[in-house]
């Protein structure tokens, strides 16, 4: 885009062809000799002494022989130092730009993230448009991360498409898109805790990618956990657990869950579950009848589990 380098070339040139201009008026007063008589000639004469004195090369065949055009110059030599510093900024980012490629990998990364989950084609245009205007090297680690910078409206439609084959396969959320825009995404590395057995469950949490291992009778007090001997099911993409905490307040987790390779996950809590089902009544009805079903023992909570969990061994 031509946008960054305008808002560095068109004021740059305004402050030139002030300087230029005032140099023109005080020399008009201040030689004694007759000035050049075409105006194109004085403006390039005038404008040759303003980047003469600026670049500090000062050859001296154009000087000022008065105290207004002096102290004029004076100031003028004091602008070089900035002048100095802002070619050298613009010239380091524009290497910058042109040799440091990590928001390339990154987009391409988000890309192939948007192409995996069937993002539509126009959706990723607008995406990678308003990407690529990206400055913040903080975010450049990850695609969710990137994803996190863009507009309100377009994060949104993002992350419904991104999470529209796993959260809404969900029973009660084929008819309420809008969840898939409260949920978090978030990533996980390798053996990294998600829930604890014994731990209050808070959230739902669908497996967008990667692989999540269940593990039971874990000793609590072992700080490195071996996969080997402990695994005992397997979930992947698509698969989710949690549900429990959309039915029932302060339900136990019975299961340690860990990372079982980098993945990325999306994360429903229960309250902000509670907060989009306010905005449509019958849905929320139906969730009410099941909540009741399930206290009064005529709803088994199982039948809300993802049927897909492989066990280990399995292929």
């Amino acid at each position: 885009p031509l946008l960054p380098y305008l808002k560095l070339v068109l004021p740059a040139t305004l402050v030139l062809h002030v300087l230029a201009c005032t140099w023109g008026w005080l020399l008009s007063n201040d030689f004694e000799k007759p000035r050049l008589t075409s105006i194109g000639q004085r403006y390039t004469a005038d404008l040759y002494w303003v980047f003469m004195t600026i670049t500090t090369v000062g050859f001296g065949d154009i000087t000022a022989t008065k105290v207004p055009g002096r102290c004029f110059s004076i100031f003028v030599m004091f602008l070089s130092s900035l002048y100095s510093g802002f070619v050298v900024s613009s010239v380091s980012s524009g290497m910058k730009r042109v040799f440091d490629d990590r928001l390339e990998v990154c987009l391409l990364q988000a890309a192939k993230l948007m192409t995996r989950h069937r993002v539509p084609r126009e959706l990723q245009r607008r995406v990678k448009r308003h990407l690529s205007d990206i400055h913040d090297e903080s975010s450049l680690s990850n695609p969710s991360k990137l994803f996190s910078l863009l507009s309100e409206n377009l994060h949104k439609e993002l992350a419904s498409e991104l999470l529209r084959l796993t959260l809404l396969t969900f029973p009660l959320f084929q008819d309420v898109p809008q969840l898939a825009q409260a949920s978090v995404w978030i990533e996980a590395q390798e053996s990294d805790l998600i829930v604890e057995e014994g731990q209050i469950e808070q959230e739902l949490v669908f497996v967008i990618e990667g692989c999540l291992c269940t593990l039971k009778d874990t000793n609590r007090q072992e700080e490195q956990w071996d996969l080997g001997k402990m695994q005992e099911t397997f979930l992947h993409p698509g698969s989710w657990f949690g549900e429990r905490s959309l039915f029932v307040r302060h339900s136990i987790c019975e299961a340690t869950i860990v990372a079982g390779a980098a993945s990325e996950l999306a994360m429903l809590r229960s309250d902000e579950f509670s907060r989009v089902l306010a905005q449509y009544p019958a849905i929320q009805e139906t969730h009410e009848d099941m909540r009741k079903a399930i206290s009064l023992r005529k709803l088994d909570l199982t039948e809300l589990e993802y049927i897909g969990k492989m066990r280990s061994g399995e292929s």
